[in-house]
């Protein structure tokens, strides 16, 4: 169905959404920390995500998260097609989160957050394509042309119902690097399973950042760099530098760095847009 509102309303509803990806111990979960006091929830299917934050006061105050069960190997996976009667519990994660997360939709559980995090969508994809395969009585099995196409779509529609909750939304990805056939050049973007899914999942997101960390200092690329995909609509206005610097100083508050000096301008009108440079 269609509908029509004024733009600063559906901005309000919408909220700001990003994806940021990176290598192992870039920094990707502990970033979620800087956004501004208020109520933050996760969703982790990385395992341990929640205790990045143990120690952090603002965070042990502001967060709730539910974390989802490791999955089984798939040497585990295949001794279960076996029988008949268990599903694989890697199958049970896509699953457990769909119910949680339609209940919380239709609670309007949303409406009272304000920041939301997504951690991570790497394994959340493998986590699906795995679900995908039970379903059609193949679990464990080497995944067809047609189940990363039902996995596509799937995740399609989740990620877009997340993008359009009415809070922020903060998603996570690790990276990966591919050779791009044409050109021959080493191609770095997030990792995800499924060819599909990997070139539709960055054309969702308002901002995607890709994060950086080399002797304790982490970098947001907010435009594509010679090897790292990075799109960001607030770069474009001139508002982000390429290149932002999001290092954290734990000795202060964390609400007042990073992602909580970005958020403002993407609230802002395109007639009182300011400018963001250097360290944030």
């Amino acid at each position: 169905m269609l509908t029509e509102e004024r733009l600063g309303e559906g901005l309000k509803k919408r909220g700001f959404n990003c994806l940021v990806y990176g290598d192992i111990g870039s920094g990707k979960t502990t970033l979620f920390a800087t956004f501004p006091r208020g109520r933050k929830f996760a969703y982790f299917f990385d395992p341990g995500g929640g205790n990045v934050f143990l120690g952090m006061k603002e965070m042990e105050e502001d967060l709730t998260y539910v974390e989802f069960g490791l999955e089984k190997s798939d040497f585990k996976v295949q001794l279960q097609k076996y029988r008949p009667t268990a599903k694989p519990i890697s199958a049970e994660v896509y699953a457990e989160f769909e119910k949680d997360f339609q209940e919380r939709i239709e609670s309007g559980f949303f409406n009272d957050v304000d920041y939301f995090m997504f951690d991570s969508v790497t394994t959340f994809s493998q986590s699906l394509l795995t679900y995908i395969l039970s379903l059609s009585g193949r679990p464990g099995s080497f995944p067809q042309l047609a189940d990363y196409g039902a996995q596509a779509y799937t995740a399609f529609k989740v990620f877009s119902a997340i993008v359009n909750l009415p809070c922020n939304t903060y998603l996570v990805a690790h990276e990966e690097h591919l050779k791009d056939e044409v050109t021959g050049k080493i191609i770095g973007r997030p990792l995800v399973t499924g060819r599909s899914l990997r070139s539709q999942l960055p054309a969702i997101f308002d901002e995607v950042y890709h994060l950086t960390s080399q002797d304790g200092k982490y970098t947001l690329e907010t435009k594509p760099s010679g090897i790292y995909l990075a799109r960001s609509r607030l770069s474009e206005k001139g508002m982000l530098d390429a290149r932002v610097d999001v290092t954290i100083d734990f000795k202060k508050p964390l609400h007042t760095q990073g992602l909580s000096r970005v958020l403002p301008l993407a609230k802002q009108s395109p007639t009182k847009q300011q400018t963001l440079k250097g360290v944030l």
